[in-house]
């Protein structure tokens, strides 16, 4: 029996990370923070979160709170509210905190409005937090904890999500989408990333989305992860009929976990170069195109495929300009 949503407020999840300043909103911007919420809510459908000025307040007192022991111990306030932590020893960002409960999304059952879905795993609160329709407007703060301890992050959600009885958005499915998502629905998520790390923004090329939209339409038979071996950096996404350019972009996001920036290698047997190619600093052009498959067997599948312009001289053997100390390893709890 899978099991049912009860949390007035998410849960907490742990992930090894760390960052460099003290409660800073430079760091992670308002900005960040709402674009990548948004595109998650705009998945189902869901309007977009307003930042709230007196809602982050709240966020920023309370990680101050958290600053000399980083645990992970919520609030007890007035909002719906999302923890993040990480140990010392590498530089993540809002990118990182919000993934982390994104990625909660396969764990949700849609149909029966319970945790457990496809991987089994009860914990799926912070995702539902991120697409409550109710929810209108957020606040977040990030920290540096004494002691090396790690950082903190919190955002805090009003009015607050996981109430009990209630579902987060209305419906299940598609939502009336179409087979593609807008262009600015790729560009935003993966100009948040690459913001957090201190790298350039990409922009859209026409000719890069007519090439993949052509590469695309050929895979529309059997939705199959091919290259097509073109003249660009390329990531391809396979999923659940669906599946927009979040699901996408926060799926090769999430290589960043066997990425050890020290020897610049992928580690812990997993790939990581749809990840470093969403943040190679040399990239400066995009085009995406996605597809809803065809048949029999894949008829419930769509396809986004991804194409990067890279630049030809790349900074060698360097993802981007201010290296981490430390690989990175996260870990979940």
């Amino acid at each position: 029996m899978l099991r049912r949503l009860f949390a007035a407020i998410a849960l907490a999840v742990a992930a090894i990370t760390t960052t460099s300043s003290s409660v800073d909103a430079a760091q992670d911007s308002a900005q960040a923070f709402l674009d990548l919420h948004n595109a998650t809510r705009a998945e189902v459908g869901v309007a977009p979160l307003a930042w709230d000025d007196t809602v982050a307040a709240y966020a920023r007192t309370f990680a101050a709170e958290r600053k000399g022991d980083c645990a992970l111990a919520h609030s007890g306030g007035p909002y719906g509210e999302s923890l993040f932590w990480g140990s010392s020893g590498a530089s993540w960002t809002a990118a990182d905190a919000v993934s982390s409960w994104v990625a909660e999304k396969q764990s949700y059952n849609c149909e029966d409005n319970s945790c457990g879905g496809a991987s089994g795993l009860p914990v799926c609160g912070h995702y539902t937090q991120v697409v409550w329709a109710n929810t209108i407007r957020v606040g977040c703060a990030t920290v540096t904890c004494d002691g090396q301890s790690g950082t903190f992050i919190v955002c805090e959600y009003d009015p607050p999500g996981n109430v009990v009885g209630q579902r987060p958005y209305a419906g299940c499915g598609q939502f009336n989408r179409s087979a593609q998502s807008p262009p600015q629905d790729f560009l935003t998520l993966q100009n948040a990333f690459r913001a957090g790390l201190g790298i350039g923004m990409l922009s859209w090329d026409s000719s890069l989305a007519a090439y993949t939209e052509t590469y695309a339409e050929k895979r529309k038979r059997d939705c199959q992860k091919i290259s097509s071996n073109g003249p660009y950096g390329e990531n391809i996404f396979q999923g659940a009929g669906g599946s927009g350019a979040s699901d996408a972009l926060f799926s090769w996001f999430g290589e960043k976990q066997y990425y050890n920036c020290t020897t610049n290698k992928c580690e812990s047997g997993g790939a990581c170069g749809d990840y470093t190619q969403l943040i190679w600093a040399n990239s400066t052009r995009v085009g995406c195109a996605s597809v809803i498959c065809k048949t029999m067997l894949a008829a419930a599948r769509s396809l986004l495929a991804t194409t990067i312009l890279q630049a030809m001289s790349p900074v060698s053997g360097r993802i981007w300009a201010a290296r981490k100390k430390k690989a990175l390893h996260p870990v979940w709890s």
